[in-house]
């Protein structure tokens, strides 16, 4: 991303989206991320989602409707912060095998047509991460978790989409009939309307 950015990884390895035992949520890392106050945040949680006990398990309660139902809370959280942040929804990536924990392909599929379902509901940019390391095994050593070369290429899409958000080239700003000229590096500006 560059000098213009500071990054803070709040992910936590292992956790899930939902109100699980392993909630996301539940971590001092989301506590962290949220005081960071961040400008743009990247959410992708989903794959331990997937899990037999937690997706597959019809007497677990857990299910899309209560994915979605948290997904867009999340997501609302986050657009509360101070900082007003951006927030974007990250697909989860695919899964080749069925080695890990149970995760599975099957159960992230419907997971990710929950992802879509609240990007577009509530206007967040999506990064489709599923489809994006589709045929790309060799990303993945055990199937699920990314290798080095796979954090690569999932890195190079997240900087793409938050280079490309951030590209916002304004030469004016429109208040009532005040015409107000950006410049370079000028993050705020007052108008005052008659």
């Amino acid at each position: 991303l560059g000098e213009d950015f500071t990054v803070f990884n709040a992910g936590v390895s292992g956790t899930t989206l939902m109100s699980t035992d392993a909630a996301y949520t539940n971590t001092n890392r989301y506590i962290q991320g949220k005081e960071f106050n961040p400008d743009i945040v990247t959410i992708m949680l989903g794959t331990n989602d997937s899990k037999d006990r937690y997706w597959g398990d019809p007497n677990s309660g857990f299910n899309a409707e209560k994915f979605e139902t948290e997904l867009t809370a999340l997501v609302n959280e986050y657009r509360n912060l101070a900082s007003k942040p951006l927030v974007i929804i990250a697909t989860s990536p695919t899964v080749y095998d069925k080695k890990v924990d149970s995760i599975n392909d099957p159960n992230v599929t419907e997971i990710v047509a929950v992802q879509k379902k609240v990007a577009e509901a509530m206007d967040c940019p999506l990064l489709d991460i599923n489809a994006y390391t589709k045929d790309h095994s060799s990303w993945f050593d055990d199937g699920v978790h990314p290798n080095d070369g796979g954090h690569a290429e999932i890195a190079k899409e997240f900087a793409k989409i938050i280079g490309d958000t951030n590209k916002a080239d304004l030469t004016s700003i429109q208040v009532g009939e005040m015409d107000i000229k950006v410049q370079d590096g000028v993050m705020e500006y007052t108008g005052y309307v008659p």
